[in-house]
Order: C-alpha cells, then sequence, then structure tokens
C-alpha cells in the first residue's frame, strides 16, 4: 500500500497506526481498490473537466489543447504517482 493511501487510511481512522492487537494495521483489499479508484476516478475528471471549457473555435484552439493535453498527461501521471496507483 502506497503510504500517502495508509496515511490517509489512518487519518480517517480505518487502520491503526501502530500494531496494537486490536485494529488492523492495513487496508482490506478491497479498500485499496477502492481508493485506487477514486484516484483514478479523480485524475480522469481532472482531465475531462479542463476540455469542456474550451472554445473549439477559438484561434489556435487545436494548439492549445495538443499543449493541454501534453501537461495534463503528465499531471495526471504524478497524481497517480503519488498515490502509488497504476495507469
Amino acid at each position: 500500500m502506497n503510504e500517502r493511501i495508509r496515511q490517509l487510511a489512518v487519518e480517517a481512522r480505518l487502520i491503526a497506526s501502530e500494531p496494537n492487537g486490536f485494529d488492523q494495521n492495513n487496508l482490506s483489499k478491497a479498500q485499496q481498490k477502492f481508493a485506487e479508484l477514486i484516484v483514478k476516478e479523480c485524475a480522469d475528471l481532472f482531465v475531462d473537466q479542463r476540455y469542456m471549457i474550451l472554445n473549439p473555435h477559438e484561434p489556435f484552439a487545436n494548439e492549445r489543447v495538443r499543449a493541454l493535453k501534453e501537461h495534463d498527461k503528465d499531471t495526471v501521471r504524478k497524481i497517480k504517482q503519488h498515490f502509488g496507483v497504476g495507469a
């Protein structure tokens, strides 16, 4: 499990920060998958929302879209990498 997801799980009190004999110390497979799905959906939503605000009839719109797509691919990669989520 990615350390950032683990920290968030501790903060949300899904798991204990230290072994204590009572609480679980790791997320279940289902909880891990749920966290990964949220990260992926948020990253994809980021990209989708960016292109909805562009006016396709604006001068140089195609060039702007290409530049944004490259920038956004890098941003989405960084978001997923930060949370240890694959493509």
